[in-house]
């Protein structure tokens, strides 16, 4: 998303989901410890993405004339990010 509405438009998205887990988390008091472990990780993931992605926009990263050292930073920070999601899901 190359625009600031369209940056706009996924932040919205990100948010959406964290509440949307993070409701069903509370909402539900019928798990096993299995799934509490589970899901506690699962909302921990889900707002840290929304914080990486909303420090990205506050410090300009994904404008085009950013310093190339933020870009690197930041894409880096998303490919551990990835790497991290068996570790935390497996």
């Amino acid at each position: 998303m190359k625009t600031r509405k369209g940056r706009l438009i996924l932040y919205g998205i990100y948010f959406l989901m964290f509440i949307l887990i993070t409701v069903l988390y509370f909402s539900n008091n019928f798990y096993t410890p299995e799934q509490n472990a589970k899901m506690i990780n699962l909302v921990l993931y889900t707002f840290l993405i929304f914080v990486i992605v909303l420090s990205g926009e506050w410090f300009r990263v994904f404008d085009e004339d950013s310093p190339r050292y933020q870009k690197y930073l930041f894409k880096s920070l998303a490919i551990i990010w990835v790497l991290l999601l068996p570790i935390f899901f497996i």
